[in-house]
């Protein structure tokens, strides 16, 4: 079983801002380094303003939570159990 974990991520206003106004092919590049995340799509972001996104391991949703550009962090449970 794996040790990943799905995440909702907020972002506060302006991070959201910066990442709207990227190109696509530079979001995620973006995201890897701002928010240390694996994002799963981006059609949360543009349709709902959250990302969701996968972490490699449960032990950086602290390191996701300290970003600066986060609002809010809320665990996927469903997505998780499976």
């Amino acid at each position: 079983m794996s040790d990943s974990l799905k995440v909702h991520i907020g972002l506060n206003p302006k991070a959201a801002q910066t990442l709207k106004d990227l190109p696509s092919e530079a979001r995620t590049p973006w995201v890897q380094a701002h928010i240390h995340a694996q994002p799963d799509t981006f059609e949360t972001f543009d349709t709902y303003g959250f990302l969701s996104c996968t972490l490699e391991r449960e032990d950086l949703l602290s390191e996701v939570e300290a970003a600066p550009e986060v609002e809010w962090v809320e665990i996927d449970r469903k997505m998780s159990a499976i």
